[in-house]
């Protein structure tokens, strides 16, 4: 007599077959999901990392990074200086010392306008001592 399997048993086979494969699916997108975000959170980082060396480079005037060494289609970096804030007294009324700025440097996704990164530098400004 041979023995075969039940239809019960085969549905419940097929059953926990799908149920696996769908939890490793589920789990290779969300791999690929987080490889993703990891990848443009590299770049993003590369990007920040470019605009602020160059604004570091030069003077308070030439805060607008240039198209050519920023060349990345649909990013956009935007600087602003203020005073620096937040400062112990003692570093603020120092006599005959070049005053603190803030610059701030934000990378701007062009395409729904939203801020990735911002970066705020403390930086002396020395024009004011001319």
């Amino acid at each position: 007599m041979k023995k075969f399997f039940t239809l019960v048993e085969v549905v419940v086979a097929l059953a926990i077959l799908g149920l696996s494969l769908s939890g490793l699916l589920s789990l290779a997108m969300n791999a690929q999901v987080k490889v993703a975000r990891a990848v443009e959170k590299w770049e993003n980082t590369h990007k920040m990392i470019q605009a602020v060396e160059y604004v570091m480079l030069f003077d308070d005037e030439n805060l607008s990074v240039p198209n050519d060494f920023f060349p990345y289609d649909g990013y956009m970096v935007q600087c602003s200086v203020d005073d620096a804030e937040g400062l112990p007294e003692e570093f603020t009324e120092i006599d005959d010392a070049a005053p603190l700025k803030c610059i701030t440097v934000e990378l701007i996704r062009t395409r729904d306008n939203k801020v990735v990164d911002r970066v705020k530098i403390d930086r002396i400004n020395f024009e004011s001592e001319e």
